[in-house]
Order: C-alpha cells, then sequence, then structure tokens
C-alpha cells in the first residue's frame, strides 16, 4: 500500500471510530434558556462617556436567591485619549430586570503621586471583576495609568497591576491597590488591564499581564 493511501485511509477510520459514534448519540435539545437586549444605563454628553462596563457575580447575593451581577466601568474623558477621571457602578439583584443607578468608586478614584519630582494623577483602568470561588470574594484586576499633571498620556511612564475585593455588606469596593512585583526595576511597566484570569481549583491565580521594559522597543506578555 502506498504510503499517501495508507495515511488517507488511516485517517478516515480514526475519524469513524472517533467522531461517528459521539455524532449519532447527540439528540436534539431545546435551549432552556433566551437572551434579550438589557440597557443598565446610558452616559454620553459629547464630553464624556463610560468604557470598559464588565460584570462579575457574587452568588446567591440577589433576589430569589439568584446571584448579585456587580458591573464597573470607567468614566472616559473625550477631550484627550485615554483620560480615565473616576470609576462607577451599578448592580443587580434580579438578573438585570432592573439596575441600581451609577454610582462614582470613591475608593477607586484617581490618585496624585509624586512622580520624577511632580505631582501627577493616577488613574484605574481597564477593570475585570470575577467571583474567586475559594475565597469566596468578588476580586477585581487591572491597571493604572498615570498622566502629566495636565491629564496627557506621554511615554515612558510607570505602570502598575491593580486589585480590589467587593464587600457585599456595605456595597463597595476597597480602596484600589497596587500588586507587588518581583523586580520593580524589570516590571517598572506591566499590568493587567483588560485582562481575564483564570483560577485553579485550589484557589491559585493566574493573571496573564503585559510589560514593557524602559528603554527597550518591546512589549512582551506573561
Amino acid at each position: 500500500m502506498k504510503r499517501r493511501t495508507f495515511l488517507k485511509s488511516s485517517v478516515i477510520s480514526g475519524i469513524s471510530l472517533t467522531f461517528i459514534p459521539s455524532l449519532l448519540s447527540c439528540e436534539k435539545e431545546t435551549p432552556n434558556y433566551s437572551v434579550e437586549l438589557n440597557i443598565p444605563t446610558k452616559l454620553f454628553d459629547g464630553k464624556r462617556c463610560w468604557s470598559h462596563p464588565r460584570a462579575g457575580i457574587v452568588p446567591k447575593l440577589g433576589e430569589k436567591g439568584n446571584p448579585r451581577v456587580v458591573m464597573t466601568m470607567n468614566n472616559l474623558d473625550l477631550a484627550g485619549s485615554d483620560v480615565f477621571r473616576g470609576m462607577f457602578g451599578l448592580y443587580t439583584d434580579n438578573l438585570g430586570d432592573s439596575w441600581t443607578d451609577p454610582v462614582e468608586l470613591q475608593t477607586m478614584a484617581p490618585r496624585f503621586e509624586m512622580i520624577d519630582g511632580i505631582k501627577r494623577p493616577v488613574a484605574a483602568s481597564d477593570y475585570w471583576p470575577k467571583w474567586h470561588d475559594v475565597s469566596k470574594t468578588l476580586l477585581g484586576t487591572g491597571h493604572t495609568v498615570v498622566y502629566t499633571s495636565d491629564w496627557k498620556v506621554r511615554n515612558p511612564r510607570p505602570r502598575n497591576t491593580v486589585y480590589s475585593v467587593y464587600n457585599s455588606e456595605t456595597e463597595k469596593w476597597a480602596n484600589w491597590q497596587k500588586l507587588k512585583m518581583p523586580d520593580d526595576e524589570l516590571f517598572v511597566n506591566s499590568g493587567a488591564g483588560c485582562t481575564q484570569r483564570f483560577d485553579l481549583e485550589d484557589g491559585t491565580i493566574l493573571l496573564p499581564i503585559s510589560i514593557r521594559p524602559l528603554g527597550k522597543n518591546m512589549h512582551n506578555s506573561l
């Protein structure tokens, strides 16, 4: 038997043995869910808008044993590039039938830090909340954006991964914190902006970050 003929027959037989039985055993199922458009809130006045709207769940905290769905989003100033002047939050306890009004999260607000001898605003942004099952905590991660004193984005600049946890009793997020890195010089410009983490069964968190060492024309992901 020629090699090409052998490979072809082997592939066909492999497919028939592996896939055909599973296909024959499949039965048509009717989905037990529905999808509908739900608009929690709107904000666009030509000067600002919402950005990075993402939601995490707190199991069984809502009505009738349903989860509470907690959404966060940044207030984006359209006068510049990536100018995040604050973070807002809202939630629903009835699976989206109604939402609370968005409120500014003071604990997630921009801060002012002395950087290279200049007082500069630093905002938490690109935030992503997700339930951490082992600790029973709604944990959010993101990164910082450092601006000039007049709220402009300039390079090079430091960047950090940030995190915060949601208190279901007070309905507030804790003050955002910077994640301590193993090498401050290497990770001076690194962060978990808009990344989705993966939690292992033992609670270990695998969090993707991007890193851009200063002085080098490179951009890596870890």
